[in-house]
């Protein structure tokens, strides 16, 4: 039974870096952004970020179809569920 939670762990640490490895540092940034309890709006997330909400929406589109993910839930669900935010 450990050595079984001791695989998970470790096929879920591969998995994590490997996620980790195809994000730039500003598609980080912005997850971590989009995550904010106070739910910022794309054009609040371009302002913070200096870029514009076309470079923000570029973002958006890229993690959705690198990561098959379909709306900004799952944006969250994706930062979580990698330990992007905690």
């Amino acid at each position: 039974m450990e050595r079984t939670k001791r695989r998970a762990r470790t096929s879920w640490a591969r998995a994590r870096r490997r996620v980790l490895a195809a994000l730039t540092d500003r598609q980080v940034q912005f997850l971590r952004l989009v995550c904010q309890v106070h739910e910022p709006t794309y054009t609040a997330i371009a302002d913070t970020m200096g870029v514009s909400v076309g470079t923000v929406h570029g973002y958006r589109e890229r993690l959705f179809q690198r990561f098959d993910i379909h709306s900004k839930v799952g944006l969250v669900l994706f930062a979580y569920r990698w330990g992007i935010v905690g």
